[in-house]
């Protein structure tokens, strides 16, 4: 059964294990690439969500997973769920990726 995996800090950790989402919070940016590394090896995580902070660290490694087009499929999101990302606010950053616009009413 595939899994989804979120490697960041506490409070988006307790929020994602509400969901059920398995959540790893490192206490370093060494710990944040072992766990990386451990779940791209892990045939039976699909989906690794990881905050933008650990996510620095990891750019070259999570690019060139990327390239390679391999599960596990990798989320970037903002650090304790903030609301911006990369400065940009979550929906200017959800409009650029997917290239439409959410509204809410």
């Amino acid at each position: 059964m595939y899994r989804c995996l979120l490697i960041g800090d506490a409070d988006t950790a307790a929020a994602f294990a509400l969901a059920g989402v398995l959540v790893r919070t490192p206490a370093s940016q060494g710990e944040a690439g072992t766990i990386f590394r451990d779940a791209l090896g892990d045939p039976e995580t699909a989906v690794l969500v990881i905050t933008e902070r650990f996510a620095a660290g990891l750019a070259d490694e999570i690019n060139l997973h990327r390239q390679g087009g391999h599960i596990p499929f990798v989320i970037e999101i903002p650090e304790n769920l903030s609301g911006t990302f990369g400065g940009r606010s979550l929906m200017e950053s959800i409009r650029s990726a997917i290239g439409i616009s959410i509204q809410s009413d």
